[in-house]
């Protein structure tokens, strides 16, 4: 995201481009971005986990923060 945009996004900038996803039915779209925000040094948070929605994905990401 710094390259194409030329701007350092945080943790609440990747959530809203994962809920633009999400809004269009694209979960996998949604989980590439979570593993880029990775990549980018950064930790899901409360936020992160409640757009992702249940079970196995919101434990995932709980247990990588």
């Amino acid at each position: 995201m710094t390259k194409r945009y030329g701007v350092k996004a945080d943790v609440h900038v990747y959530n809203r481009y994962m809920e633009v996803f999400l809004r269009a039915g694209d979960s996998q779209a949604a989980l590439q971005i979570l593993e880029e925000m990775k990549l980018a040094g950064l930790k899901p948070n409360v936020e992160t986990n409640l757009k992702l929605g249940g079970g196995k994905r919101r434990s995932e990401v709980a247990a990588s923060a």
